[in-house]
């Protein structure tokens, strides 16, 4: 079954879901730097919505990868993982991402006040994690548009991250 799995790999169902999640991602969290706690309430609507929509976008590229990649067989994903990545271990990391993100979409969500509110350091280590899986899967596992876009979302975070740290 990995022959055929192989060819599956660049579906544009992956391909496209991948791309918006991205995407998605990277604008909230642009966004996100951009402003200090206080200033999300007014205008938090439009980002508590694309970093929802960031998340739902990743449920639905995981399923489009089980479905048309994988055969629903965590056994192929496992597999590819390790030959892509050198750890099929990191299959548990993406799981891990998806529930990050989601426990942390889900509370932006629900109580943006108290979410805006949170320890600094419980913020740093969510997105420090979903920085570091993001860079991964785009920068240096990602191949074409991808790795390019990764690159400029990851330029763009970067200059945003040293313009607030400047102006604090």
């Amino acid at each position: 079954m990995t022959g055929d799995v192989q060819s599956d790999l660049r579906h544009p169902a992956i391909l496209a879901t991948a791309l918006v999640t991205v995407c998605l991602w990277a604008a909230a969290a642009g966004r996100m730097l951009r402003a200090r706690a206080g200033d999300w309430q007014a205008g938090s609507r439009p980002l508590r919505a694309w970093w929802l929509a960031g998340w739902v976008m990743l449920l639905v590229h995981i399923a489009a990868a089980f479905h048309v990649a994988h055969g629903w067989s965590h056994a192929v994903a496992y597999e590819h993982t390790e030959r892509t990545a050198g750890v099929g271990e990191g299959l548990y990391v993406n799981y891990l991402f998806a529930l990050v993100w989601g426990a942390d979409a889900i509370w932006f969500g629900v109580n943006p006040r108290s979410y805006t509110h949170r320890p600094w350091w419980v913020g740093w280590a969510v997105h420090g994690f979903l920085s570091f899986v993001t860079f991964n899967a785009t920068v240096v596992y990602g191949t074409g548009l991808a790795q390019w876009l990764g690159a400029f979302w990851f330029a763009l975070l970067g200059w945003y991250w040293v313009r607030r740290a400047r102006s604090s």
